[in-house]
C-alpha cells in the first residue's frame, strides 16, 4: 500500500476508501491492510451487510449485466453461498481495530437512519443526524436487468468474442433494457430470480452466523440482523421464463438499436445452431433468421 503515506501527507482531514471488492480479500491481507494504514491514519472500518439471498440475486444480475457470467444461477449458487459467510469475513477486520472503530450496519432500507443509506452512514460514522444542504440524487445509477432481458443477456454473453464486443453489448443493454423488457410482456423487475423457498433455505443456512454478528457487533440481544420474512410463496412465484416468442421480439428490438453488433453476434451464433442447450440453440436460430431476413 505505497499510496498510504502520500495520501496521509496531502493535508486532508478525512479520507474515505470504499470498495465492494475489499471484502473478498483473505484474513492475512485484511490484517496487513489495517496494520499498514494505522501507521498513517486513525482507522475506522465500516461494513454494510445485505441479507444473503438478496445479495446473491443482485450479484448474479450484475455479473450477467457486465458480461462476466454465462451460467445459470442454479449452476453457481453453491459457489456464491461460500462467498457470503459474513462472520468469517468480518473477524480479521474486527480483530485489527478497536471495537469503537469497527461499525457494522445492515443494508436494509427499513433499518437505515432516515430511510437512506447516505443518512445512515453519516449518522453512524460521523454522528450527524442531519445532512441538510447536501443534494441527494434519488436516481438509480445501477439499475438491474429485468428477468427476461437478464435471461437473454446471459445467453448473448456466450456468443460474445473479446472485451470490445462485451462492452458494446453491455452498453446496448444499459441504454435500452427497460424499453426492451416492457415490449416482452412486462418488466419482470419485481420478480425475484429465486423462489421464496430457495430464498428461505439461504436465510436458514446463514441464520446462526448472522445471529452471532447481530449480538457481537450490533449489541442486539435478540440476534436479529435482518428481517427474515420472505414475501410470497412458491405457489405465487413465477420464474418469468424467456419464451421463444420473447426471444424473437427482443432480438428484433435490439437489432434495430445496434444492427452492426447484432450482425456480428449472429455470425458468432453459427456454431450454436444445433447446441444441446435448447435456449442457446433458439437464440442462435433467432439471430440467424433475423440476419437472413435483411
Amino acid at each position: 500500500m505505497e499510496w498510504a503515506p502520500e495520501l496521509a501527507d496531502n493535508g486532508e482531514r478525512s479520507t474515505l476508501v470504499s470498495s465492494e471488492l475489499i471484502s473478498a480479500c483473505d484474513a492475512d491481507t485484511a490484517r496487513q491492510f489495517c496494520n499498514t494504514l494505522k501507521d498513517h491514519f486513525t482507522l475506522k472500518i465500516v461494513a454494510y451487510l445485505r441479507r444473503q439471498d438478496e445479495i446473491i440475486m443482485a450479484n448474479y444480475n450484475q455479473h450477467v449485466k457486465t458480461g462476466r457470467q454465462r451460467r445459470r444461477l442454479e449452476e453457481v449458487l453453491d459457489d456464491m453461498l461460500a462467498q457470503f459467510d459474513y462472520l468469517a469475513t468480518l473477524q480479521p477486520w474486527a480483530e485489527s481495530v478497536s471495537p469503537d472503530s469497527f461499525i457494522v450496519r445492515p443494508y436494509a432500507h427499513e433499518q437505515f437512519f432516515g430511510g437512506d443509506i447516505r443518512r445512515d452512514f453519516m449518522h453512524h460514522v460521523f454522528g450527524l443526524d442531519s445532512i441538510d444542504g447536501l443534494v441527494l440524487d434519488g436516481s438509480d445509477p445501477n439499475p438491474r436487468l429485468g428477468n427476461k432481458t437478464l435471461a437473454l443477456k446471459r445467453l448473448l454473453n456466450i456468443l460474445v468474442k473479446g472485451p470490445g464486443q462485451r462492452q458494446e453489448l453491455q452498453n446496448l443493454f444499459t441504454r435500452h433494457h427497460r424499453e426492451a423488457e416492457s415490449i416482452a410482456g412486462g418488466s419482470g423487475s419485481g420478480l425475484t430470480l429465486l423462489s421464496p423457498s430457495a430464498r428461505q433455505d439461504i436465510v436458514d443456512h446463514f441464520a446462526e452466523s448472522n445471529e452471532a454478528i447481530a449480538k457481537q457487533f450490533l449489541g442486539r440481544e435478540d440476534g436479529r440482523l435482518f428481517g427474515n420474512d420472505i414475501p410470497g410463496s412458491d405457489g405465487d412465484w413465477s420464474e418469468n421464463t424467456l419464451t421463444a416468442h420473447d426471444m424473437d421480439t427482443l432480438i428484433a428490438f435490439f437489432w434495430k438499436r445496434d444492427p452492426a453488433l447484432l450482425a456480428s453476434l449472429s455470425d458468432n451464433a453459427t456454431a450454436y445452431l444445433d447446441d444441446t442447450d435448447t435456449q442457446l440453440q433458439q437464440l442462435a436460430r433467432s439471430l440467424r433468421a433475423s440476419a437472413n431476413a435483411l
